[in-house]
């Protein structure tokens, strides 16, 4: 069934753009008709490469506004599929999306043990093949920084490294050029022991060696939101990157995420990091029901980041991670409400209809810049993301936003 949605009441969340979509409480896989396009993978050589994973991350079209869809959930797990010994993959797709768009273009990651994975738009009509290159992979290992004992167990970097019995951790694939990394203990779900941020620069190399880097407790952080917002708080959260203090470029390239994590806020508006890195720059981005995080000034940005060109909504509020830390106190201000209007191709009401709306926010990078995400997405949470890795050609399901907000349409089509 198609749907128009109308928005009777939209005012900026506060929490940055908004992305939303409208389905109806039902098995819609019968109601898609299907196609396919063959992908080519390439190696560094321009030879077919066999065993790489390509996967569907987004469906695009160039009306409205190149405009991007996930997919459908109505259509089980999203497509993951393994090159044959021609370096081709047949991946599937809905002809139309949603209010009868068609889809242009294919948004796809493509992974290989070898060589440097990477993402990619690929046209349906005329895709031109997609080649990978040459990479090189990092060694590591591990002290304790405080007993120097050496550490041979639950010692983690990133989600595809491995970790050999003699305490060596061997890498994935990475681009030659400056790469940062931070080795980490996860026990019993938990972060427990960092290492101070690598910047590794393999130069011409193919492996780098790291030896016996040390790594220390991590630093609790407590906070409260302001007094003023009225108790008990609901469905609060908190989300919290770790940042460089400093940026060079010349000397580190580009280092974007250092670590990421989210906990509740309790209903007297407290909150706790049991365990986050040492040093750096703390951003802080809370939300709770029907209030969101308050926006700085460009002054108070470029306290921590100086090369920041602008401020606005949706944006953490920053502090300096030293080593002892006094509660930190968050700002708020009031959220607002979206009424919206769901109708069929004939403008009548639809009802029992799910709106999804997905706030974004934005991120401060070490240079300034801003990235933008959805609330609460897979990176959200660096242990579970270092956790839960994807088996080579394993399928992923779709599971949707996790921080959706969800609406039901009444009899007259409102959800709010």
């Amino acid at each position: 069934m198609v749907f128009r949605i109308a928005i009777l009441i939209w005012m900026y969340m506060h929490v940055g753009a908004l992305s939303f979509a409208v389905e109806q409480e039902q098995d819609k896989a019968n109601e898609y008709e299907m196609l396919s396009t063959t992908i080519q993978i390439e190696d560094p050589d321009g030879h077919p490469l066999e065993g790489a994973v390509v996967e569907l991350m987004w469906m695009s079209s160039k009306k409205p506004s190149n405009a991007s869809f996930p997919w459908p959930t109505g259509l089980g797990e999203v497509p993951r599929r393994v090159t044959n010994d021609e370096g081709q993959v047949e991946l599937p797709f809905p002809k139309i999306i949603v209010e009868k768009i068609a889809i242009d273009r294919l948004y796809v990651k493509v992974s290989h043990p070898d060589y440097v994975g990477r993402n990619e738009y690929i046209w349906i009509e005329n895709g031109n093949p997609i080649r990978l290159e040459h990479g090189f992979r990092i060694a590591a290992t591990a002290i304790h920084g405080v007993t120097g004992d050496r550490i041979f167990t639950n010692l983690h970097i990133g989600r595809a490294w491995k970790l050999a019995e003699n305490g060596t951790l061997v890498s994935e694939v990475f681009p030659r050029q400056p790469t940062g990394v931070r080795l980490v203990t996860i026990e019993a779900g938990e972060a427990r022991l960092f290492s101070d941020l690598i910047i590794v620069k393999p130069g011409d190399r193919s492996r780098v060696l790291l030896k016996d880097v040390k790594l220390f407790p991590g630093v609790t952080v407590n906070g409260i939101l302001n007094e003023s917002i009225p108790r008990p708080i609901k469905n609060g959260i908190v989300e919290a990157r770790l940042s460089l203090e400093v940026f060079d470029s010349d000397k580190f390239g580009r280092v974007d995420s250092i670590w990421m994590a989210h906990t509740k806020i309790q209903e007297d508006g407290r909150f706790t990091f049991k365990s986050l890195p040492r040093g750096g720059i703390v951003q802080l981005l809370p939300i709770c029901e029907h209030w969101s995080s308050k926006q700085l000034s460009i002054d108070e940005v470029k306290q921590f980041f100086p090369e920041a060109a602008n401020s606005g909504h949706g944006l953490p509020q920053l502090f300096r991670m030293d080593t002892e830390i006094p509660t930190l106190v968050l700002q708020m201000e009031p959220s607002v409400i979206m009424k919206a209007r769901v109708v069929d191709k004939n403008s009548l009401p639809v009802s029992n209809a799910k709106v999804v709306v997905s706030p974004n926010k934005s991120w401060f990078e070490s240079d300034g810049e801003r990235q933008g995400g959805g609330l609460l997405n897979e990176f959200s949470n660096s242990v579970e993301f270092i956790l839960n890795p994807l088996e080579l050609g394993s399928p992923r399901a779709n599971t949707g936003a996790v921080s959706s907000y969800t609406a039901k349409t009444d009899h007259d089509g409102i959800a709010v």
